[in-house]
C-alpha cells in the first residue's frame, strides 16, 4: 500500500441551517500510478536526531502513558521497540544499569528514570533505501548520547528496525495480539518525506495507534493518535526531533546490502 496524495475540491450538493449537507469530493485520479521510489533523492534526509522539547507538545513517555491508560500493549510503545536495541550494546546496558542504581539510591522509580533518560537521551540515525523490486525501505539506528557534564560519551549504532514502508504486515514488530504496517506518502516532492505506521488489533484489524513521521531537512515531526474506542476523542501528540549531525559514513556504507 502506498498513501498518494492528491488535491481535490469538496463541492456542495446542498446545506441546511449551516450544520448539515451532503457534498462530492471532485478531482482527477487519472495521474495517480505506482511510486517510482527509486526516482527520488532523499539523501539530503539523512542524518542523525534528537528529541527536542522545543517544538513538541508532547514526549515519548506521555504516549506511552496514554497506551497504558487504555489498556493497550506496551510493546509496541517506546521502551517496548528501544529498549532491545540498547541492551544488544555492553556500554547502553552498562548505562542503563547505572541510571537504575542512581534511581533507586534517590528511592525513585527505576524504570521512570531509565523511560525519561533514554527518551531524551537517544539518538536515532534514519536512511531510506530501495531495493532491487523498487520497493523503499527505512534504516533506522538508535544510540545513547551522555550529557557534556559526563562526557559527552556516545554509544555504538545499534539496529532498531530496517522495514519496509508498503503497507505489508511487519513479522517482526507485531505486539500482543496486534500487526504493525509502515506506508510511505507519495508526493513526488523531495523536500519532505512523510511514512505513517498503522498499528490494529490482529483479532479484527481495528486501529488503534497512528504513527507519522515526516522528515524535512532540519527536523522530524512525530505525530500519531492513541484510539481507545471509536466513539471517544483520541489521544494526539505532536512532538519534534531536531537534526543534529549529518549521516554517519559507516552507516551510509550499510545501504544496498540484501533486504530481508
Amino acid at each position: 500500500y502506498t498513501i498518494v496524495m492528491r488535491r481535490v475540491r469538496m463541492k456542495a450538493l446542498w446545506t441546511r441551517g449551516g450544520s448539515e449537507g451532503m457534498f462530492v469530493i471532485e478531482g482527477s485520479l487519472d495521474s495517480v500510478r505506482d511510486p517510482e521510489w527509486g526516482k527520488l533523492n532523499l539523501r539530503h534526509l539523512f542524518g542523525v536526531y534528537m528529541y527536542s522539547a522545543e517544538g513538541s507538545n508532547s514526549a515519548p513517555w506521555k504516549v506511552d502513558g496514554a497506551m497504558k491508560s487504555y489498556g493497550l500493549s506496551q510493546q509496541v510503545g517506546f521502551m517496548g521497540l528501544h529498549l532491545p536495541a540498547f541492551k544488544e550494546s555492553d556500554a547502553s546496558s552498562s548505562i542503563i544499569d547505572w541510571i537504575k542504581q542512581g534511581a533507586m539510591a534517590r528511592l525513585a522509580s527505576a524504570q521512570d528514570a531509565v523511560f525519561t533518560f533514554l527518551a531524551t537521551r537517544h539518538q536515532a540515525h534514519m536512511m531510506f533505501d530501495t531495493d532491487s523490486s523498487g520497493k523503499l525501505w527505512t534504516q533506522i539506528h538508535v544510540r545513547i548520547l551522555l550529557p557534556q557534564m559526563l562526557g559527552g560519551f556516545k554509544t555504538p549504532w545499534m539496529l532498531l528496525m530496517k522495514l519496509p514502508v508498503d503497507g505489508s504486515e511487519i513479522e517482526g514488530a507485531r505486539g500482543l495480539n496486534s500487526t504493525v504496517r509502515l506506508v510511505g506518502h507519495w508526493t513526488g516532492r523531495e523536500d519532505e518525506f512523510k511514512f505513517t505506521a498503522f498499528f490494529c488489533r490482529a483479532e479484527d484489524n481495528l486501529c488503534f495507534h497512528t504513527r507519522t513521521w515526516t522528515f524535512t531537512s532540519d527536523a522530524i515531526r512525530h505525530e500519531g493518535q492513541v484510539f481507545k474506542d471509536p466513539l471517544e476523542e483520541p489521544y494526539r501528540y505532536s512532538y519534534r526531533m531536531s537534526r543534529q549531525e549529518e549521516a554517519d559514513v559507516t552507516l551510509l556504507g550499510l545501504l544496498g546490502e540484501e533486504h530481508e
